[in-house]
């Protein structure tokens, strides 16, 4: 079984606080949002949203789409495991 795609708190953590030296409450009040908010996207107890991705990319001028694209292959990895669609009837194609 393949590994869960990093979160991509995470990524921002590693790729770009951490070789900084830049403190998440740091980086938190640069982007304008709380600390307690970045702490808990890098922790990933908290999604990226469109917002959030716009403030990443602006913060380590990257594109937005990336830390979407990024949270969007986390979430369906881990719906395709999670999700029972067992009882969902198929439906037939016509033709």
């Amino acid at each position: 079984m393949r590994r869960p795609p990093t979160h991509p708190g995470e990524i921002f953590n590693e790729e770009f606080l951490k070789p900084t030296e830049v403190s998440q409450a740091q980086a938190a009040y640069c982007m304008g949002m709380s600390a307690n908010r970045l702490n808990e996207i890098i922790g990933g107890k908290r999604s990226v949203t469109a917002e959030t991705a716009v403030l990443f990319a602006a913060y380590t001028d990257t594109d937005p789409r990336f830390w979407l694209r990024l949270q969007v292959e986390h979430d369906l990895w881990h719906a395709l495991r999670e999700t029972d669609v067992s009882m969902i009837a198929r439906r037939s194609s016509r033709t």
